[in-house]
Parts: structure tokens; sequence; C-alpha cells
């Protein structure tokens, strides 16, 4: 007996699934029964019992073919494998996800700084104005007073 394919690995809900290990162990569960089932009853090994001890040859108890065995075990590693790579990729995405929102964050920092900056930029220009302002009019005030100086020294002569 062959296990299909998971059908929720299909839709990409498996996570929930994995987590609770559900899926996969009701899986091998089922076979593990399926199989069991396949073997002979408890009252008819009861009775097997009983009539071995009364005939001189010993009857063998049924057990699983070493096919069935192996198909079990290679079904069972192949459940295993595929358990192991869906927790890695989750893992992964876990990861991925935590460097994206750390990501974000350092985004946020730098949106803030730059706010900031292009701020105290604005500022620093206004108070470069201000100064070439003032250093213009002192100059103007001086040529002003040199002027008045130099016309009351020429008037005066």
């Amino acid at each position: 007996m062959l296990v299909p394919p998971l059908p929720s690995a299909r839709r990409g809900c498996l996570g929930t699934a994995l987590a609770s290990g559900g899926f996969l162990n009701g899986r091998i569960r089922s076979l593990r029964v399926h199989v069991a089932a396949q073997t002979l009853s408890p009252q008819h090994q009861q009775q097997t019992v009983t009539s071995s001890s009364s005939s001189s040859s010993p009857l063998p108890t049924p057990t699983m073919s070493s096919a069935e065995e192996d198909r079990i075990k290679r079904v069972q590693r192949q459940a295993d494998e595929i358990t192991d790579i869906t927790r890695q990729n989750i893992n992964m995405t876990l990861e991925r996800g935590e460097r994206l929102e750390t990501m974000e964050d350092k985004a946020a920092v730098l949106e803030r700084q730059g706010h900031q900056f292009h701020s105290n930029a604005v500022k620093l220009r206004r108070k470069f104005c201000m100064q070439s302002y003032r250093l213009a009019f002192l100059i103007l005030v001086l040529l002003a007073i040199i002027a008045v100086v130099i016309y009351f020294i020429v008037k005066g002569r």
C-alpha cells in the first residue's frame, strides 16, 4: 500500500499539521493498524496456540513478511524526511520573517534620521543666509558711514 502525497502540502497549510505532528503521525498509525489487521486476531492466535499444544507440531505464528516490514520502514523514513524538510522550511521562513522585520525597523530609523537631517539642513541654510544678510547690511552701513565722513571732510574744506 503506497502512501499518497500529502494533500495539505499542495494547499500550503502544512505548518499547523506538522506543528502538532498530526497528519503524518496519523498516516503512519493508520498504516500500522492496517498491517496489524492483516495479521491474525488475538482470538484466532489463542485458538492456534491451544490447538498447537494438543498437536505434536507447533504452528508458526503469522508475522509480517520482510517485504511488508521494508515497505513500512521505507514509508516511515520518507515521512520522517518530509517532516524534517518541512520543519526546516518553516524555520527558514520564520528566520526570513525576522530578518525582514529587522530590515523594516532599520528602514524606519533611517527614514526618521533622513527627515531630521533635512530639517537640520533647512535650519542651517537659513542661519547662513541670515548671517550673509547681516554681513551685507554691516558692509552697507560701514560704506554709508565712510561716505558721510568723506562728504563732511570734502564739504568742510
